[in-house]
């Protein structure tokens, strides 16, 4: 099934179809299928010695998405960036909410604001929720916030096709679902809030509606496709719950996360190895669909023996842009952690 892998390199993102990737402080572009350094991101670290210690203090960044022509915004140690990979400049453009951590996604734009990005963190005391724009000129702006008590915390913003977005909200509170915005985020209503099989991470708004995957950690999960005005029908059954995906071509992939029952709290939570209800195996799961439904597993992966929340959950993470090729990256996995993968 692989085609290609590059060890020790995460993919982030496709910029004029190019991928680019990380690695130990340094974005490189993938050329005639080998990567050239271009600059540096992040400072030079021992953290990043080896792979263990790089998943353990968290030192990758988390993804990275394209603004622009020769532009991305990387994501990762609570802060963002804006990488010029032709000027091969870098400057801080935002920071995460004090008490808060990286946005879990960033929405790219065309308009008024180049991405948007909603406030992402444990939140215990539910305080107000916002969502910022970064403008034309790279300014980061507060352009709407949710009222104190009303959700827990943004997994994602999706465009919606006919304009406007839909934004996904976690995680067991009555507010946790999918909500619909205008295009200046002046208006934002509830569309499907109070229980975990409206409750996502990723979607794809097709001519067919809604197609999104369930991301509950104690609840069975499925895909759903919401058409308007109806309520969600289940298009595929889900072993885990679903933090990952993309579209490639005419396809859309979810990948399934193996992480732990968010019910075990404490010190002892960072070294259970203990599911969630809703993780069915130790497999993280890839698969895809096209538009008629027509599901497929694409790859399955086996959890390593690493404690889930001190060592990473098992996961496929993607790169974000245009591209024609399938790219992945597994993580906490026995076979292909840490290594960029190109699937046929």
């Amino acid at each position: 099934m692989a085609v290609k892998k590059l060890p020790e390199y995460k993919p982030l993102c496709f910029i004029n179809r190019i991928l680019f990737l990380y690695k130990k402080g340094y974005v490189y572009a993938l050329v005639d299928d080998q990567p050239l350094r271009v600059l540096q991101v992040y400072p030079n670290s021992l953290k990043e010695i080896n792979r263990f210690s790089s998943r353990l203090f968290r030192t990758e960044p988390k993804y990275a998405v394209p603004v622009g022509e020769s532009k991305m915004l990387l994501v990762g140690h609570r802060k963002m960036l804006l990488v010029d990979v032709e000027s091969k400049t870098v400057e801080e453009v935002a920071k995460s909410r004090e008490e808060f951590s990286d946005p879990l996604n960033v929405c790219v734009c065309d308009g008024e604001w180049v991405a948007v990005w909603g406030d992402y963190g444990s939140n215990a005391e539910l305080d107000s929720i916002n969502i910022y724009g970064l403008t034309m000129d790279d300014k980061a702006e507060r352009i709407y916030s949710f009222e104190k008590g009303q959700i827990r915390h943004v997994h994602n913003i999706i465009p919606k096709n006919n304009g406007g977005y839909y934004i996904f909200t976690g995680d067991q509170e009555d507010g946790a679902g999918i909500y619909e915005s205008d295009s200046k985020f002046e208006k934002i209503e509830p569309v499907k809030v109070g229980k975990q099989q409206y409750r996502a991470v990723i979607g794809f708004d097709t001519p067919e509606g809604l197609l999104y995957a369930t991301d509950a950690v104690n609840e069975r999960n499925y895909v759903y496709l919401l058409r308007t005005g109806q309520e969600p029908i289940k298009q595929f059954d889900l072993n885990g719950s679903c933090i990952y995906g993309t579209k490639v071509q005419d396809k859309y992939y979810f990948s399934t996360t193996v992480e732990p029952d968010e019910n075990n709290r404490g010190i002892l939570s960072w070294v259970s190895k203990k599911r969630g209800e809703g993780i069915l195996s130790d497999e993280v799961y890839l698969v895809s669909t096209d538009e008629k439904m027509h599901f497929e597993t694409v790859m399955k992966q086996k959890k390593d023996f690493l404690p889930m929340k001190l060592m990473q959950y098992g996961s496929i993470q993607f790169p974000r842009g245009e591209t024609e090729e399938l790219w992945c990256y597994p993580v906490a996995v026995k076979q292909c952690d840490g290594v960029a993968v190109r699937l046929e």
